[in-house]
């Protein structure tokens, strides 16, 4: 019911206890208020003036509407109203007195009993506090006004605790008026804004909303004090609002969803449910014509899912539009009235709110859509299928176009291999009822006299009625067949036609009862049979040999046999074995028969010699066969072998071995194959002194001469290829070859051959990666008479003979022979530059360098006192084409050349050079006369020094810029490995290699997949910004294009790994969004991983909403919690990741 409690107004006299009751009349009304503070109640527009009671109080409002406050004289009584507006009944407390107002707020005076006690009130309603005399008698007065002591004057008037007037003891008292004359006196319904707020009631309270199975909070709202609360029915999944109850257990004040309740404190409300089983409507379809005539009718059928909805009615609604129609809301037959455009409604009554719409266009003149195609499906949508004994299945049809003008089908069930009977029709539903295992066929015939069909063919199992098989016969499955077989291996589809056709067991067992050969004998033996024909469990005759036989089918109950005679012919029988009895010796050359007696696969004797091919293979001896006659002519002493094969497709095959002798022929040479073993002509030797071995293979086979008369050779090619025959890997017709120079050479395997001549095979070997060694090393003579000071330096030369030219330069190697007692040392910059260190005597050795050791004859070198004047050194800079200095390198890789000069009066101008890399870097070659050659590689400076015998040096600083990086690299800016949030960035830079290259002229970045991650760049290229956008490996990479054209390009892998969902597992099963039940005093663990499985943080954190009711225990690495139960209740539990806190999973914990 609907909780609009409207007050009456109740206005009692100081003479009667009448009770007067203003008629309630509903208004349109509300409070309002202007700028100025005034308050005003609007009734149908117009301001109320006069006492007015709204919502169980009453107000007073002045002419102007305005509402009034404090004391108000109405005829001869005064009432007091609050700073709400509202009157004041009861006590009242003002500037420190206390007055009294009955229950119509008149404010009373004089000797008054109230629900049982005395009170004096002086003229002005004033409580006396202090002793009192009223006609001579004294009487006290307590502190709490009330008179105390054994008398008390007589009262006026005596009112209960509600201050209603029970009876009036003193007549002379007088009459209350009721404060109630105004203009407008019919009670009114307050319909003030629910979020109006008094100015002067600051006091709001919270209304929760609770779910009383779970406890949980479905709504709050706060309320202003004495405002009003529109209730509402919630949802919840599987079961139905009942009401809303003061009490989680129902036992309280009960609501509907549609009352409203006046707040006066914190409240809560318990939803209370029923249990909701019901399956409700969630689609619905509209079938029917898009068409209806002006003053004609269409019928419109609405097909509802799922199937098994509680209810499929719905009702019938029509919206007009550019034209207008009535319909039936029960039948939603539709007829048209005006032509245009309406939209017609099918909604479901279930409840569930579910509807459909669909357009439909009235016209003056009849509009037929013909039916395009009839789909018939069952009601559920699932397989049509019925598996249980007599059951049943629905099915439906469904026109196309769905507005086609006759939606009416005509129905039709056709057995098949079953069978099944109508069980009822309504309209373009049908319900069949199984009757035997097997399919049926269900029609649906549009009756618009299209023709359109629509069919399902229903599987039906499980049934126990059995239908006997009438009758069998055997036939063919292709009808132009007939009872023969005349092709090789021929075969025949058989077909058993058994009645009637919905006979419940159609299996039938196959055979062949008899047969007759090729000879006309009857056989009945499995095995004779098997020579003629075989039948396989389908019914397939296949063709072995010629002649007939007898198919027998028999029924699976064994009471209906049938017989079926086949002709066989055009067979041919293969060979199944080949036995050569000829002779296995010949002696001259004079021809010999080969015989092949041939047995057929039915084991007979075909003939001798006609259905094989003859073919001979030379051995050491030769010969040559006819391949039709089998008569083999000798040509040469040896042995041979003779084959004979079927020439009928089949496998059959013999061979024989035969010896020939007495023929007196040599047989010359006619090939000879050079190779290696695996049949290459051409070979390939990369190891220094590397081997291949070759093998020369004579043909024919039976050739005179064999392999062992075979001698080898090497010939050189004109690139200077050479090789050597190795002994111990060469026997006969098999050699070993053995490089010696890079290049090619052929080899040659030849033989003095019976008929004079000689043959000749060949091979070509290429070479490569072949040392070739020092023949020998001479020290050239040195200068000064092979003298050279302490700390001075003597060049040393060798001239090397032999060997490549990479290996003419040599090792030098100082040491004390015998008697020698000096001591020196070669300069590790500059080769053959020998130091005195000590005088005496020292030997000298220059070794080569091809890794044989060779060395030259040593020399002895006398390292006597200084010889050099001490000198000044200077070093002279290139000039360019202006005749200025060049001291810098400005190019990619580019060089300069210094030279040094120094004093003409110097003994000596051997002149040691020296570089320091400071900011810069360069690589130098002494070129041993006083010229050094720099090339640069790294941009900055560098120091060159010359250093002159006698300690002398010279300086010169060179400039190196323009040098391209020769590599990158990157690296995030941070050092991190990657990203573990969505949405989180990570900023990476390259460095170029080496750092001081000169910055590309073009740099891009990119990242392998934008699906993952997306990439920004700073202005100068030189970082870039990647945001992850989904998990995975991404590969980010810099591409620099250098100033000369080179690209650089490298790229840095990065994870990212992070947080998508967490699943809450009790044991093995997911809690995610669900609930579980634990016991007070129970516990319950609970565990959470992050996922996908591997992030870099998989830890979490546990929340509760209610800590109160259960206690939470994290274990060390957050991926489990015991919950305790300590209280009943509901508590939601929240889980947050670490890495990511925006992802979260939540369950709830129910605790009993």
């Amino acid at each position: 019911m609907k909780r609009e409690l409207i007050n009456k107004i109740v206005v009692g006299t100081i003479i009667s206890t009448t009770l007067f009751t203003l008629a309630p009349t509903v208004a349109s009304a509300a409070w309002v208020n202007d700028y100025q503070g005034n308050y005003y109640f609007m009734q149908d527009g117009k301001k109320v003036t006069g006492w007015k009671k709204i919502d169980g109080s009453l107000y007073y409002f002045d002419s102007y509407g305005r509402m009034q406050k404090g004391w108000i004289q109405a005829g001869d009584s005064w009432y007091f109203l609050q700073d709400d507006g509202s009157l004041k009944t009861g006590w009242i407390k003002y500037n420190k007195n206390y007055y009294y107002a009955d229950s119509t707020g008149a404010i009373q005076t004089g000797v008054i009993n109230i629900d049982g006690r005395v009170y004096i009130f002086d003229d002005k309603g004033i409580m006396k506090t202090s002793n009192t005399i009223i006609n001579g008698v004294f009487y006290t007065i307590g502190s709490d006004g009330q008179v105390a002591g054994y008398r008390a004057p007589t009262p006026d008037k005596e009112f209960d605790s509600a201050g209603n007037l029970v009876q009036v003891l003193n007549s002379s008292s007088k009459t209350v008026s009721s404060p109630t004359k105004s203009e407008y006196n019919e009670v009114v319904q307050d319909k003030t804004q629910a979020d109006y707020e008094d100015a002067k009631e600051g006091r709001k309270f919270t209304l929760t909303y609770k779910d009383s199975k779970t406890d949980g909070i479905i709504k709050t709202e706060m309320v202003k004090y004495g405002k009003k609360a529109d209730l509402f029915a919630p949802t919840k999944t599987s079961y139905k609002f009942k009401e809303w109850n003061t009490r989680k257990d129902g036992s309280g004040t009960d609501y509907d969803g549609n009352d409203d309740i006046k707040i006066k404190g914190d409240t809560v409300l318990y939803a209370q449910w029923n249990d909701d089983t019901t399956v409700y409507v969630t689609g619905i379809t509209i079938n029917g014509s898009s068409y209806v005539t002006v003053g004609k009718t269409s019928q419109m059928t609405a097909q509802v899912s799922p199937s098994n909805a509680a209810t499929s009615a719905v009702k019938w609604t029509v919206t007009n539009g550019t034209g207008s129609a009535t319909i039936d809301q029960n039948t939603g037959v539709l007829t048209g009235v005006t032509a245009g455009t309406v939209t017609v409604k099918a909604t479901a009554t279930d409840g569930s709110g579910v509807s459909e719409t669909k357009d439909v266009t009235v016209s003056a003149t009849d509009v037929v859509v013909n039916v395009g195609k009839i789909l018939v499906t069952t009601k559920t949508g699932g397989t049509p299928v019925i598996t249980s004994n007599g059951g049943t299945l629905d099915l439906v049809a469904s026109i196309l176009p769905n507005d086609a003008t006759t939606q009416d089908v005509t129905w039709d069930v056709q057995n098949g291999t079953g069978s099944a009977t109508v069980s009822s029709i309504s309209g373009n539903n049908i319900t069949i009822k199984a009757i035997s295992n097997g399919t049926v066929t269900v029609k649906a015939t549009a009756k618009d006299g299209s023709g359109i069909v629509g069919s399902a063919t229903v599987t039906i199992t499980g049934q126990t009625t059995v239908i006997p098989v009438d009758s069998v016969n055997i036939g063919t499955a292709n009808a132009t067949d007939t009872m023969a077989i005349s092709k090789n291996d021929g075969t025949l589809q058989l077909a058993v036609n058994i009645l009637p056709a919905t006979a419940s067991n159609k299996e039938v067992t196959w055979s062949i009862i008899k047969a007759k050969n090729e000879d006309g004998v009857e056989v009945t033996a499995a095995s004779d049979i098997a020579k003629v024909a075989t039948i396989s469990r389908n019914g397939v005759v296949s063709a072995i040999g010629n002649g007939s036989i007898t198919v027998q089918i028999v029924t699976a109950d064994g009471n209906k046999i049938a017989t079926q005679d086949v002709t066989i012919t055009g067979q041919i029988v293969k060979i199944a074995s080949i036995d050569i009895t000829g002779p296995n010796a010949a002696s001259g050359t004079n021809p010999v028969q080969m015989i092949a007696v041939i047995t057929g696969e039915n084991s007979k004797v075909i003939t001798t010699g006609a259905a094989v091919k003859w073919t001979v293979t030379n051995g050491t001896g030769s010969a040559s066969i006819n391949p039709t006659t089998g008569l083999l002519t000798p040509t040469s002493d040896g042995t041979v072998t003779v084959k004979a094969a079927a020439t009928d497709g089949s496998t059959a095959s013999d061979t024989q071995g035969v010896t020939i002798t007495g023929t007196g022929k040599q047989i010359p040479i006619s090939n000879i194959n050079v190779a290696t073993a695996t049949g290459a002509t051409h070979a390939y030797v990369s190891d220094d002194n590397g081997t291949v071995d070759f093998i020369a293979t004579i043909t024919p086979t039976y050739a005179t001469t064999t392999a062992s008369a075979v001698t080898w050779s090497i010939v050189g090619g004109s690139d200077g290829g050479s090789a050597i025959i190795d002994p111990a890997g060469t026997s006969g017709n098999t050699v070993r070859i053995q490089a010696v120079k890079n290049g090619t050479v052929t080899v040659y395997a030849t033989v003095a051959d019976v008929d004079g001549k000689t043959k000749t095979g060949s091979a070509t070997v290429s070479i490569y990666n072949q040392i070739q060694e020092v023949e020998s090393i001479a020290i050239n003579a040195p200068a000064n008479g092979g003298k050279v000071g302490v700390n001075e330096g003597l060049l040393l030369t060798a001239t090397v003979t032999g060997g490549d030219a990479k290996y003419q330069q040599v090792k030098w190697q100082v040491s004390n022979g015998v008697g020698d007692t000096g001591s020196a040392s070669f300069d590790s910059n500059v080769n053959g530059l020998l130091i005195g260190n000590k005088t005496g005597t020292v030997t000298v050795t220059a070794i080569s360098t091809d890794g044989k050791g060779l060395n030259s004859t040593p020399i002895k070198i006398t390292v006597v006192d200084p010889l050099t004047k001490t000198n000044n050194v200077t070093i002279v800079l290139p000039k360019d084409k202006n005749g200025a200095d060049i001291s810098a390198i400005t190019t990619n890789q580019g060089s300069l050349s210094l030279s040094a000069t120094v004093d003409a009066a110097a003994t000596s101008n051997v002149v040691k050079w020296s570089v320091e890399n400071v900011t810069g870097k360069a690589t130098f070659v002494d070129n041993g006369d006083s010229t050094v050659t720099l090339t640069a590689v790294e941009n900055g400076t560098i120091n060159v020094t010359a250093t002159a015998n006698g300690g002398k040096t010279a300086t010169m600083p060179i400039t190196i810029s323009g040098q391209d990086a020769t590599g990158l690299t990157v690296t995030s800016v941070t050092g991190a490995a990657g990203i573990t949030k969505i949405g989180d960035t990570l900023d990476m830079t390259y460095n170029l290699v080496p750092s001081t290259a000169t910055t590309p002229s073009a740099i891009t970045w990119s990242v392998s997949d934008t699906t993952k991650a997306s990439i920004t760049t700073s202005a100068d290229k030189k970082t870039a910004t990647i945001t992850a956008k989904d998990n995975g490996a991404i590969a980010v990479t810099v591409t620099a294009t250098t100033a000369n054209g080179v690209t650089l390009t490298n790229s840095k892998t990065i994870s990212i790994n992070a947080p998508k969902s967490i699943a809450i597992t009790n044991g093995a099963a997911s809690v995610n969004g669900g609930s579980v039940t634990i016991n007070s005093g129970s516990s319950l663990t609970l565990s959470a991983a992050v996922l996908p499985a591997g992030v870099t943080d998989g830890s979490v954190t546990w929340l509760v909403s209610d800590p109160s009711k259960v206690s939470v225990t994290v274990s060390a690495d957050t991926k489990a919690a015991l919950f305790n139960g300590t209280a009943s209740g509901t508590v939601l539990v929240t889980v947050k990741s670490n890495g990511d806190p925006s992802v979260t999973a939540t369950t709830t914990i129910i605790v009993q």
